[in-house]
C-alpha cells in the first residue's frame, strides 16, 4: 500500500531517537496499534491535550504504543524537556532534530494526532487538540475496552 500521512493510506515509516537515547521505529509495532502525536513544548493546544494523553499511556500503554513527537527543530530543547520533567509525563517522546519527519507527515498545524492499527494504517488523523472524551472513545475503539 502506498504510504501517505492520510486515512486509507500506509503511515510513512520512521526512526527517531528518544529523550533517553532509543532508537524507535514506527514499522515494529510488536503488533500494536500506534498513536502518533506531534507537538512542541510553545504550543498551548498541545499542552492542552498532555494530560489526557499521559492518563491514557498508564490505562492503555501495555496495548496501544505512544510515540510523542517533539518537533525539535522547531523547538527549544532545553524547554521542552524542562516542561516534560515539571508535568512528570513518562510517554515516550521522540525527537525530531531536522524536522523531516514533520514534513513527511505534513505537520502544518499541532498538535496533529494519527492513530494507525496494528497493520501500519492510518485509521485516524486528528488536527488540533484532543478532548478528554475524544482521546478515551479511541482508545475504547483500539482496544476493545
Amino acid at each position: 500500500r502506498e504510504e501517505r500521512p492520510e486515512e486509507g493510506f500506509t503511515a510513512p515509516d520512521f526512526t527517531l531517537r528518544t529523550l533517553d537515547g532509543k532508537t524507535v521505529e514506527l514499522a515494529q509495532n510488536d503488533g500494536k496499534p500506534t498513536l502518533i502525536n506531534f507537538w512542541a513544548s510553545w504550543c498551548p493546544p498541545c499542552k492542552e491535550e498532555m494530560p489526557h494523553i499521559q492518563k491514557a499511556y498508564e490505562k492503555y500503554g501495555d496495548r496501544v504504543r505512544f510515540l510523542m513527537v517533539n518537533l525539535t527543530a522547531l523547538d527549544d530543547r532545553e524547554n521542552m524537556e524542562r516542561y516534560i520533567r515539571r508535568e512528570n509525563f513518562t510517554f515516550p517522546v521522540l525527537l525530531d532534530e531536522t524536522g523531516e519527519v514533520g514534513k513527511r507527515y505534513n505537520t502544518f498545524s499541532i498538535p496533529q494526532t494519527y492513530i494507525v492499527n496494528e497493520k501500519g494504517e492510518i485509521v485516524r488523523k486528528i488536527v488540533g487538540a484532543m478532548s478528554k472524551d475524544q482521546l478515551e472513545e479511541i482508545m475504547r475503539q483500539l482496544t476493545g475496552k
